[in-house]
């Protein structure tokens, strides 16, 4: 779309990438094992409001021919809450996407004088570039921009330092911990009854390990697929 934008979006990733996590997280709160109850409105919402933002500070302000998109998704997340129907669910969903995609293609160009083949067109062009754009946020990395290389060198240093000191006392602990729990019978009691409360296996009986990968799988859907979603949107 335009290189100023994408360069913008580099320059200002760390504003991105945060928003993106709070999306995330909206995402879901909102749809996680209900993808069409009374929250899906609110997501709807966050979703045009997060836009707006991303737009904004990229430099672009959506014109108010902006608003019968954004009516049309607020009008769709509203209708999917309202029915059980699994058919509307589905064309609701469909409706809401490309629409979004529709109201940022027409942020970028003039498309009043298109045709149903040209928007068809655009919209196939549009969605392979998101696709490519999933990898955008792992490709970005966060670094410290705090003085210069000798600073720099110092930190790295510094972490250095950290984990030979956390390594050696770990290996320390597993040399001393066994003659102490050996020679002591009260010392060897206590850390028994400690590690007996700690115990990992009856840990993980009491948490539902498939209900923590869902819930991190649909903050993944929702944090990644909007900030590669604007990704592809500034390319």
């Amino acid at each position: 779309m335009n290189s100023i934008y994408s360069k913008k979006m580099a320059e200002e990733y760390v504003w991105y990438f945060k928003m993106s996590i709070a999306f995330g997280l909206l995402f879901t709160f909102c749809i996680y094992r209900n993808m069409s109850g009374i929250t899906f409105p609110v997501l709807t919402a966050g979703l045009i409001l997060f836009s707006v933002m991303f737009l904004d500070r990229a430099g672009i302000k959506p014109g108010k021919d902006s608003l019968p998109y954004f009516l049309g998704i607020m009008l769709l997340g509203i209708s999917t809450c309202m029915t059980a129907n699994g058919f509307f669910h589905f064309f609701n969903y469909a409706g809401i996407i490309l629409l979004f995609m529709a109201v940022m293609i027409h942020q970028f160009y003039d498309d009043k004088n298109w045709g149903f083949a040209g928007y068809v067109k655009k919209f196939f062009i549009f969605s392979w570039t998101w696709f490519i754009s999933l990898s955008e946020p792992f490709r970005h990395r966060i670094t410290l921009k705090r003085g210069d290389g000798g600073e720099k060198r110092k930190i790295n240093r510094n972490v250095t330092a950290a984990l030979c000191g956390l390594i050696a006392a770990l290996l320390f602990l597993l040399v001393v911990m066994p003659l102490l729990m050996t020679s002591d019978r009260i010392f060897s009691q206590v850390f028994t009854d400690i590690f007996r409360v700690f115990d990992i296996e009856s840990i993980l009986e009491n948490v539902d390990i498939w209900n923590i990968a869902g819930i991190i799988l649909t903050f993944l859907v929702g944090g990644v697929g909007i900030l590669s979603f604007f990704a592809a949107v500034f390319r």
